[in-house]
């Protein structure tokens, strides 16, 4: 049973749909001791591991269009005043860290030399959110 897992992705990469088709029979019928193996809770912690990153990501990318379209306690768009609101945001869990990254962004003088690490992961954001933005007549 344990070599399955590591068939089954072998089968998969290597696009043999035939192999595939015979571990995942076996799999079917013997699911429950598959599913004790060091491969299949591998395989399952990373996975879980991936799901929580990409939500991590979607709730920065939310948070970020959150404090550039409505501004939040103390950052807000170029073109309003921040609401100084006494208090962390509640609308994310991330508002608050996002919003001190984004002011340590902008009085950064270690980040022309690409030196700060912080600026590096602001960056990284930015560039998210350019990828997936639909909104680029207003986002600026």
């Amino acid at each position: 049973m344990e070599n399955v897992v590591d068939v089954l992705q072998l089968a998969r990469m290597c696009d043999a749909p035939n192999l595939y088709l015979k571990c995942m029979k076996l799999v079917a019928n013997h699911f429950k001791a598959v599913e004790k193996t060091e491969g299949w809770k591998k395989r399952s912690r990373k996975l879980r591991e991936e799901q929580s990153l990409y939500l991590q990501l979607s709730e920065a990318m939310e948070c970020l269009e959150h404090i550039c379209t409505e501004g939040c306690t103390s950052v807000g768009p170029y073109d309003m005043e921040p609401t100084e609101k006494k208090g962390p945001c509640s609308k994310f869990s991330t508002c608050q860290g996002l919003q001190l990254l984004i002011k340590h962004f902008a009085t950064c003088k270690k980040r022309v030399n690409g030196g700060c690490l912080r600026c590096k992961r602001m960056w990284q954001l930015l560039r998210l959110h350019s990828s997936i933005c639909e909104h680029h007549d207003c986002c600026r």
